[in-house]
């Protein structure tokens, strides 16, 4: 709804500009007379400023960038949902104790099969790429499974290894 609403505002400027940018006076004479206006009701003019700066602000502190949501499957009496910064906390959690890390990012995606963790790993020169590799898919697949109960499709470890110091 939101969306469409701002949508709409913002065609409705684009078309003024397309207007005022072609020559068209009578936008401008309006604009103008808008402008004349909002001078002579200066109390008015204000509480609309106020007003507008209010509800923008409402709008961006009471999630206008809601974190994304899991949703767990249905039980008896209603449904759990579980925000992906959660499982992103479970599964950075599960591989921490790993030696050979320094730095560890954790992206999730949902999908009807199950979900995507994408896991973002800075190694030092004591990783092993084929055993810790395969130890961080284990340990996040194994701990969010277990935990949330949520199936896993697939993990997928990137390793920057360009970022090594040498």
């Amino acid at each position: 709804m939101l969306r469409k609403f701002l949508g709409l505002i913002l065609l409705v400027i684009s078309v003024w500009l397309l207007l005022l940018a072609t020559g068209w006076s009578l936008p401008y004479k309006i604009i103008l007379n808008l402008l004349v206006w909002l001078r002579t009701n200066a109390l008015f003019s204000a509480v609309l400023a106020f007003l507008g700066l209010f509800i923008g602000l409402y709008l961006l502190r009471e999630g206008f960038f809601k974190p994304p949501i899991i949703q767990l499957t249905k039980i008896n009496n209603g449904e759990v949902r579980i925000s992906q910064a959660v499982v992103e906390q479970i599964a950075a959690r599960s591989i921490a104790g790993l030696s050979g890390l320094k730095s560890i990012k954790i992206k999730v995606k949902q999908e009807p099969e199950g979900l995507i963790i994408k896991c973002y790993c800075r190694p030092d020169h004591s990783f092993d790429l084929k055993s810790d590799s395969s130890q961080i898919q284990k340990n996040i697949s194994q701990d969010i499974e277990k935990i949330t109960g949520i199936k896993v499709k697939e993990v997928r470890v990137v390793l920057r290894v360009d970022l090594w110091k040498k």
